[in-house]
Order: C-alpha cells, then structure tokens, then sequence
C-alpha cells in the first residue's frame, strides 16, 4: 500500500504555515487527517480556495503536536 501526503497550507512562501495534513492511501481511505493552527491570520484567498476560515483553527492542535503521529507513516509514503 502506497501513501499520500497532502498538505493546505496559508500560501507558497517558506514563511507561509501549514494549516491542514492529511494522509490517504492509494485506494482514497483517508488514513489520518487533521487541521492545524497556524499561529497566523489566514490570508482571505486562502479562505476563499480551501473553504476553511480562522473560526475553524480555534481548538486545532499546533504542527509541532501532530509531527510524531504523522511520523509513523513516513516509510509508506510514495514520492510524486
């Protein structure tokens, strides 16, 4: 089985934040997904391409408290 890493985040600069991962096989099976606080105002054309506004960051863990439960799915995860 081959996994999948997709990430959101608040733009495509390398000062931009991660604000959602999600990981999913190659049968489309969601295998972990979580949104992230991004510690940041999240930029209105974000908003407006992934649906997900500030309100939905509020009680959404930090990357730096999800790193080690996504860890365990590094050596499945396919390159692209």
């Amino acid at each position: 089985m081959t996994l999948y890493l997709d990430l959101e985040t608040t733009g495509l600069s390398a000062t931009d934040k991660v604000v959602e991962i999600a990981v999913v096989n190659d049968e489309n099976e969601v295998c972990f997904h979580t949104l992230i606080n991004p510690d940041r105002s999240i930029p209105e054309r974000i908003t407006r391409l992934t649906g997900l506004s500030p309100a939905n960051f509020s009680a959404s863990p930090r990357l730096d408290d999800v790193l080690g439960e996504l860890a365990r799915f590094s050596n499945l995860m396919g390159r692209s």
